[in-house]
């Protein structure tokens, strides 16, 4: 482990946000293909790399949790200008080459798919909890941002118990949307997405972890793998018979409380594979894309 201003890093969860940011990756090259009519090849291997979304989400739980009540933000201003300066400047810098690149091809191709609309651009701006954003997986982003208003807005002010209870009325009304409105506003559609229980998970596993309560992190860390392997590789045998929350999102829950309890002291490579994460997921789609677009040029084949 490191010690980053008085609150422990635990680096094998450094190690994770890698693998998850990898994941998602890997997943967006395999669709990708398939999409296209091609053999997705090695990439077959991560049809059900979306996972690594789900990592995201209870590791960003448990990062929350963790150092907030480590000592780490003392109050909900701190809190939010600290996350404002880690996510958003970063983000509105990648989204600028978005951007441009689409304003480019779309001038220079005249290809319709490229050309941004307002509502999509303001969506994307402003990082709002709808859909249709620039960057596709900008809505992870946007459920992140709701997340850490509601820990502000409770942690701080009511302490865990109104920050627990807020959370479970989340995700209880998240289910119920999901499952019991038949006809669902579109606005409502990402802050009622159920992986927001993901959120909650990862909070348990850190509260949990500073209480001494932590137990059988072997076993939670060898099954989480084990069914996060089975989803990666599109094995599962639910489909979408459950919803993410439950598979991959109990595996990856698991899969965050056993790596909280391997003590390790991971190699400089390894936390910087961990701090690039973030980066390296919101700027693949955008690699992958450019990355395309040239080897059609120089192949002809498109």
């Amino acid at each position: 482990m490191a010690v980053d201003g008085g609150v422990e890093k635990i680096d094998s969860l450094q190690l994770l946000r890698g693998v998850a940011a990898s994941l998602v990756a890997a997943f967006h090259l395999a669709e990708a293909a398939k999409n296209e009519g091609h053999d997705p090849g090695i990439f077959r291997l991560f049809l059900g790399g979306e996972a690594g979304v789900d990592l995201f989400f209870v590791l960003s739980g448990f990062i929350i949790y963790y150092t907030s009540a480590s000592g780490g933000r003392s109050s909900p201003v701190a809190f939010i200008a600290a996350r404002f300066w880690r996510i958003l400047p970063p983000y509105w810098v990648v989204l600028a080459g978005y951007l441009i690149c689409f304003a480019a091809a779309y001038a220079l191709l005249g290809d319709i798919k490229y050309k941004i609309d307002q509502n999509s651009l303001i969506t994307s701006i402003f990082v709002l909890p709808y859909p249709n954003h620039v960057i596709l997986i900008a809505w992870t982003l946007a459920l992140e941002l709701l997340f850490y208003g509601v820990f502000a807005a409770t942690f701080f002010i009511g302490g865990p118990r109104l920050f627990f209870v807020t959370m479970l009325v989340w995700a209880v009304a998240a289910q119920v949307f999901t499952h019991g409105i038949s006809e669902k506003p579109a606005w409502l559609l990402l802050p009622l997405h159920t992986v927001v229980a993901e959120f909650l998970y990862g909070s348990i596993i850190a509260w949990l972890h500073l209480e001494g309560r932590g137990r059988f992190h072997i076993p939670a860390l060898l099954l989480g793998l084990l069914l996060t392997g089975v989803h990666v590789l599109g094995l599962t045998p639910f489909g979408e018979a459950v919803g993410r929350e439950l598979m991959p999102g109990i595996p990856a829950a698991l899969v965050v409380h056993g790596l909280v309890g391997w003590r390790m002291r991971a190699p400089k490579v390894i936390l910087n594979w961990g701090e690039a994460s973030y980066l390296f997921y919101l700027i693949h789609l955008l690699v992958f894309l450019l990355a395309g677009r040239f080897y059609e040029e120089i192949s002809g084949v498109s």
